[in-house]
């Protein structure tokens, strides 16, 4: 993603200024869980094991680059605390806590994640759809166009996943678990019927969008949400290498 040697990953890691941190996770089940797959990295304990060699380990089961590791962290499950990667874990955290694995900063936009790190990029689409999904982000005050936007892209996307039109999907949100998404911002004002109704109208120019269309798009527009949280660094400001006189 960026480059410039370990100079470069040190003034990241600096910038970043990392806090003290410690596990409060309350769920006694030692793994780390992924964005993009269900699979999960068991937390087995050894001495001296940093949070960056778990990552080192996550970024492997999700073909994550090396380069790329700098920009990642294991977080609690509740998304409030992101670990230090260079915390010790006691045996007690490796044992009972539960950690997210995410991309929690970033030195470019979407689409130039995209063109620099496709693998870093899908890993990144999914982590911000699963945290609209689960309601951590999605908040757009007078924006909500880019709300109605972000669903659209949602139903386009699943509809594709379960091999059947937008339409349906909208028909029954219920049934392919989007009722929830009814319930958000300005949406929160009209009926099921008026909603489906609306989706259903507007749907019909994404549908031709090509799949990596789609996740872009989806990212782009999530990360003009007024609750958005991935850090992001000055480019110019981390990759400036000094010339040597």
């Amino acid at each position: 993603m960026v480059s410039g040697g370990s100079g470069v990953l040190q003034r990241i890691r600096e910038a970043c200024r990392w806090p003290i941190s410690r596990s409060t996770s309350a769920r006694e089940k030692g793994a780390v869980i992924f964005a993009s797959t269900d699979e999960v990295l068991p937390l087995v304990y050894r001495p001296n094991l940093s949070v960056r060699d778990v990552c080192t380990e996550a970024a492997v089961k999700v073909n994550i680059s090396p380069v790329a590791l700098d920009f990642f962290t294991l977080v609690s499950e509740d998304g409030s605390l992101y670990l230090n990667p260079d915390k010790m874990l006691s045996e007690g955290e490796c044992g009972q806590a539960t950690y997210l694995f995410k991309l929690c900063i970033k030195a470019c936009h979407g689409q130039e994640l995209r063109d620099l790190d496709k693998q870093t990029f899908e890993y990144y689409f999914h982590q911000c759809r699963q945290d609209f999904l689960r309601g951590k982000i999605g908040e757009f005050g007078t924006n909500q166009n880019d709300l109605a936007k972000v669903i659209l892209y949602e139903v386009v996307f699943r509809a594709r996943e379960r091999g059947v039109t937008p339409k349906v999907i909208i028909e029954n949100p219920g049934h392919y678990s989007i009722k929830s998404l009814f319930q958000c911002g300005v949406f929160r004002n009209y009926s099921s019927g008026e909603i489906k109704l609306f989706l259903k109208e507007k749907v019909q120019g994404f549908e031709k969008l090509k799949d990596e269309h789609i996740k872009l798009q989806y990212v782009t527009t999530l990360e003009r949400a007024d609750d958005f949280f991935v850090h992001k660094l000055s480019f110019e400001k981390v990759c400036r290498i000094p010339h040597k006189a």
